[in-house]
């Protein structure tokens, strides 16, 4: 029996690691190192920004002091910043990205 993807999972598969890795391999990630004064610090604090996000904060959930990093995102924003220092490229970010996200999607469907 075939498996109905509905637009929103085509575009989490697609488009949403598209835009997340250009945002932050090429823009909040080299911002951070350069406003840190260090690869290790600045990869660091876009790696924990990534991962916060991923947990849509509020401020309600903040002004309680309910802050957490989820492991998975956690985890792809490390890879991600490696894959991006060991190729200088985005393209294997996103590919990764898009694995990552098909998988946890495909244990959803199943």
């Amino acid at each position: 029996m075939p498996i109905a993807v509905s637009n929103m999972q085509l575009a989490t598969l697609l488009w949403v690691p598209v835009v997340e890795e250009w945002v932050f391999r090429k823009g909040i990630g080299p911002c951070l190192r350069r406003y840190s004064g260090s690869i290790f610090w600045g990869s660091y604090l876009s790696i924990l920004l990534f991962s916060f996000l991923h947990v849509s904060p509020t401020l309600a959930h903040l002004l309680e002091g309910k802050i957490g990093f989820p492991l998975g995102p956690l985890l792809l924003g490390c890879v991600c910043e490696v894959l991006y220092f060991c190729t200088g490229k985005v393209g294997p970010c996103i590919v990764f990205h898009a694995i990552c996200n098909g998988v946890v999607m495909a244990g959803f469907l199943l």
